[in-house]
């Protein structure tokens, strides 16, 4: 696979050493800077280096943002609806709209940001298509209202992208890494609620390697938990959930409780909620990452902690 590494000029440090990190992995990548040396940024290689590649990498940093070069590269890719991974390169950078809603990762040179950078690249999807401001333009000038196209007799053919079926096999491998990022998810976020009030214990518990439970303690009494896992039933194929207030269940361990179905987007899996908690759905999940989801199923998971109530 073929990964566009876009990066501003003052940049191109960090990006040798992503495109060295990549390398080891199945990743070919094409970078400016390496393969067009002495060329300047109109030359039609770059939007056709672009179109050819099968992921897009885009090197955030305030460098890359005040690029025009950059700007330019990243809407070309978000409207050709590339499988795309921004990479912040400065924690102190902001993540603008519409980064910010999709899959990004923190490079830092550490071994955990190298394993999270090659997931984020296994388990790209394009931008959704909603979230692309009509504003941005491909190379040549084209909107969101203007779809790619060929000639043909003089005449332009609009091309629709095709999507594909997924195999079981991609399907199940997607689910036990899309199982294990949440896990970790959970873990990081319950550590942070356990320290952020000494009357809060929380526990993680794998109860296989297809389910895991979390439970929250306020001052040793068992106030909330919730178990999610691998879902394969009744041809339901996602990510399953339910949860319990006390020692009290409201809901069964029932995929149609709560789910996260395993769904095709462009080619690649992604996770769509259809049920959650008798039928309430997350405000902004839909089809979405699994590092969206990670954090959709946390929110909802503490939707009440703040609440005074008689069961929390």
């Amino acid at each position: 696979m073929t990964v566009f590494i876009s990066h501003a000029r003052k940049d191109a440090a960090a990006a040798k050493r992503i495109e060295d990190l990549i390398a080891y992995d199945i990743y070919q990548s094409w970078r400016f800077q390496r393969d067009m040396m002495g060329a300047n940024p109109a030359d039609p290689q770059l939007p056709a280096n672009i179109e050819a590649c099968d992921i897009f990498l885009f090197c955030i940093s305030d460098h890359s943002q005040n690029s025009e070069t950059c700007q330019k590269e990243l809407q070309h890719a978000a409207l050709l609806q590339k499988p795309l991974v921004t990479v912040r390169l400065n924690r102190r950078t902001f993540v603008p709209p519409p980064l910010d809603d999709h899959q990004w990762v923190d490079f830092d040179d550490s071994q955990e940001s190298t394993v999270q950078l090659l997931k984020a690249l296994h388990n790209a999807i394009p931008l959704r298509w909603d979230k692309i401001p009509e504003d941005w333009t491909t190379w040549d000038g084209k909107t969101k209202a203007e779809p790619s196209s060929v000639k043909s007799g003089g005449r332009e053919i609009p091309l629709p992208q095709m999507g594909r079926d997924l195999t079981d096999m991609e399907k199940d491998d997607f689910l036990f890494e899309a199982l294990a990022r949440i896990r970790g998810y959970f873990g990081e976020a319950l550590s942070a609620f356990e320290t952020s009030d000494d009357r809060i214990q929380t526990r993680i518990r794998d109860e296989s390697h297809t389910i895991f439970k979390c439970h929250v303690y306020h001052d040793g009494k068992i106030k909330k938990s919730c178990a999610i896992w691998k879902s394969d039933n009744l041809g339901l194929i996602g990510i399953g959930y339910y949860e319990k207030h006390g020692n009290m269940s409201f809901f069964d361990t029932n995929s149609y409780n709560g789910l996260a179905c395993v769904v095709e987007l462009e080619g690649r899996p992604a996770l769509e909620f259809t049920l959650l908690g008798m039928f309430n759905q997350p405000d902004d999940c839909r089809i979405c990452t699994v590092d969206k989801a990670a954090e959709c199923l946390w929110r909802y998971f503490t939707r009440d902690f703040g609440q005074e109530s008689s069961v929390w």
